[in-house]
């Protein structure tokens, strides 16, 4: 069919820019806008050539992105509605004054991955006396460090791998949860079925798992922070109210488990294969799908400018290098200059990062976790925020750490970069404080943010619970942006 036809091309697309294969990228970015648009006019179609996670990654207009998680989230509430018949009840008591606060996170990241290794230290820090935590694992157990620190720390872990998406809902509900936590969102392997299913009274997303909204009315809250979301920059966005944390959306465990690192050195330049003659490492850490053309001929600029410089980037994947490599040379820039290091465990990535002096950041989607690892090493960060929430999570980091880092355009982030690789005092003041900045920060207070989630939770269950109007837009008190 013609709507098959589509998809084909658009997943044709969608793998040429993870390999950093950019022809024809605005007319590719139209044409995926209309074939989109096309597929939704049958509300009734279950894939469409565009997932919410990589509409959240394109530039897309904020109208489509939004409409593209309603549609998904449209088909979630129709399968979850064959799924059972009826809501599930929540007859237990609604308050919780008297006993602790029962609160659940889902995920299937509780294992080697990504998230865990952003959240794998926060359960074991919940207090215990006023909350009873539950993890949901919905995916196999890798038996992994990660799954045995978070199974052992939780005070209730739950293994639902290989259960039916009702079976899960129903087991959930059982353990009369407050709140439920999607620690998924839209991405792989994601539960959207069971929240859909209203498994529990009050249910949350963070921004610290999924950057988007659900688009569905089953989600009560979108959990962030002021820099990365707000009403005012980017209304309409989400169609769940937003809680503000007072300090940064995300949690990381580097405190926990990277302290060492700081007292290490890093890996020589050399053995990366950086040119002794090399004056300035610029670098970035994050996958080439995060790359976009005019980002990458700003960098080329960059490199025009500082001809002593390196470019440090990973080989993610392995078959984009070729390509980056091409277009590398297409500018006129010496193959020496450019060099592409292959993927490493989390150790040996920290002490190559820490041989970098500048994190040129992406734009469309900030690094995320590769942005924290540049700051726990005492690498600044050059950002540039967008308007959509993926864009501005550098900022959100930077504004801690050393806000004279966030550019105002294009060509302010190109002459920001300039100017630092050519002022070895202005460079060093950069890294100075980073450093200070590492250590007051919000950003790597892991027990602080878990205090400040969980407070966030109690308050968003409180305000949907006892409040007349039901949820609402919630923020904890502000911190001292020198707290």
């Amino acid at each position: 069919s013609i709507a098959d036809c589509y998809t084909l091309e658009m997943t044709r697309f969608n793998l040429k820019r993870r390999v950093a294969e950019w022809k024809n990228w605005d007319v590719q970015i139209q044409a995926l806008e209309t074939v989109v648009e096309e597929q939704m006019r049958d509300p009734l179609m279950p894939k469409l050539s565009i997932q919410p996670f990589q509409s959240t990654t394109y530039p897309l207009n904020n109208d489509l992105d939004l409409r593209v998680a309603k549609h998904f989230a449209n088909g979630a509430q129709r399968r979850a509605g064959l799924l059972l018949k009826g809501q599930l009840k929540h007859p237990y008591d609604m308050s919780f004054q008297a006993s602790r606060i029962k609160v659940g996170f889902i995920s299937s990241d509780f294992r080697r991955h990504p998230m865990a290794y952003l959240f794998q230290s926060m359960f074991g820090m919940i207090d215990r006396n006023s909350v009873h935590a539950f993890c949901f694992m919905t995916f196999f157990n890798d038996k992994s460090s990660f799954r045995a620190k978070i199974e052992q720390e939780v005070e209730s872990f739950v293994d639902l791998y290989g259960k039916q998406d009702n079976e899960m809902a129903i087991e959930i509900n059982a353990h009369q949860v407050h709140v439920l936590v999607d620690f998924n969102g839209w991405v792989a392997n994601h539960k959207q079925e069971i929240m859909a299913l209203k498994t529990a009274p009050v249910q949350l997303l963070p921004g610290v798992a999924y950057f988007g909204t659900s688009g569905g009315d089953y989600m009560d809250g979108f959990v962030t922070d002021r820099i990365v979301s707000s009403v005012d920059i980017s209304p309409g966005l989400h169609l769940e109210k937003l809680v503000m944390l007072p300090g940064t959306y995300q949690i990381n465990d580097h405190f926990q488990t990277h302290k060492y690192i700081l007292n290490k050195d890093p890996t020589p330049r050399a053995e990366l294969g950086i040119s002794s003659k090399s004056t300035f490492v610029f670098a970035n850490f994050n996958s080439f799908q995060k790359i976009e053309p005019k980002l990458f001929v700003t960098w080329t600029r960059i490199m025009k400018r500082v001809p002593g410089a390196s470019l440090l980037l990973l080989e993610n994947p392995l078959d984009g290098a070729k390509n980056i490599r091409k277009m590398w040379r297409q500018a006129g820039l010496e193959d020496e200059r450019l060099v592409l290091g292959p993927l490493t465990g989390p150790e040996a990535n920290l002490l190559r990062m820490k041989a970098c002096d500048l994190h040129l950041d992406t734009l469309l989607y900030n690094g995320h976790t590769t942005s924290s690892d540049a700051l726990w090493c005492g690498v600044p960060v050059l950002t540039l925020p967008g308007e959509r929430s993926p864009s501005r999570v550098a900022s959100s980091f930077m504004r801690w750490i050393d806000p004279t880092m966030i550019a105002t355009n294009l060509q302010d982030y190109e002459d920001m970069a300039v100017k630092f690789a050519t002022s070895q005092s202005l460079a060093q003041e950069a890294k100075k404080r980073v450093v200070a900045g590492r250590e007051s920060s919000p950003l790597f207070k892991t027990e602080q943010w878990t205090k400040d989630f969980i407070k966030s939770i109690k308050l968003a269950f409180e305000t949907k619970t006892s409040s007349n109007t039901g949820m609402m837009h919630l923020s904890l008190a502000e911190r001292s942006e020198t707290a």
